[in-house]
């Protein structure tokens, strides 16, 4: 029975400690199907002076910003502070 506790307490700390530190959580997970879904966008100026953005990056000479979006993550922005 004190085999038991003791695995319990172990996998507890482990769980515990994947929850806390995201980066050892996506390399534990990495290539595993609980793995975080990532989507990466191509953010560039068009001819025009038009933001496009798209999953593929825009022709060879176009200077362009890569993007990369993670699903588990807040993407609200944070609110207006006042300066006093």
């Amino acid at each position: 029975m004190k085999w038991f506790i003791g695995l319990l307490l172990i996998t507890a700390a482990l769980v515990a400690w994947l929850y806390v530190d995201r980066d050892a959580r996506q390399r534990w997970l990495a290539g595993t199907p609980l793995a975080p879904a990532e989507t990466t966008v191509y953010k560039w100026r068009d001819a025009d002076g038009e933001w496009q953005i798209s999953d593929k990056p825009p022709a060879a000479g176009i200077d362009y910003e890569r993007l990369q979006y993670h699903h588990d993550s807040n993407a609200m922005p944070l609110a207006p502070t006042r300066d006093d």
